[in-house]
């Protein structure tokens, strides 16, 4: 039996910490919010805003972000990470265009890609990530 913490995200060590919220309202007083859009705006589709408002409460929290940033440094991390970026937002593409289809096997035909470009994607990053080790 596993004891084994299931994953949530890259930006936690800690799984309840993803769901957490912060107090949003100081962004606007110190025009945070203007900074945050702005690095946010080159990536919409992924809807970043939300992760700018949650609070890191402790040192080590903070220090496994640091940890996770200078991990993506690395040229083969972050190539991968690039690539694996590409590829879901084709995933998105055929999502999207399998939502607009009228006829069921032509539907699922495209949505049967989606998840091949999905199943494809999740497995090069896995194996880029194993060898930048």
């Amino acid at each position: 039996m596993s004891s084994a913490v299931p994953f949530g995200s890259i930006l936690f060590d800690r799984p309840a910490e993803a769901g957490q919220d912060g107090d949003r309202s100081v962004f606007a007083d110190l025009n945070l919010d203007q900074v945050f859009a702005a690095m946010a705006s080159r990536w919409d589709e992924y809807d970043l805003m939300p992760f700018f408002g949650v609070p890191l409460h402790d040192l080590q929290s903070v220090e496994y972000r640091h940890q996770i940033l200078r991990d993506m440094e690395g040229e083969a991390v972050s190539a991968a990470l690039a690539e694996f970026a590409d590829r879901m937002h084709d995933m998105r593409t055929y999502l999207a265009q399998s939502a607009k289809l009228r006829y069921r096997y032509q539907k699922e035909s495209w949505f049967l890609d989606a998840a091949r470009i999905y199943c494809q994607a999740v497995g090069a990053l896995t194996g880029s990530c194993d060898r930048a080790g």
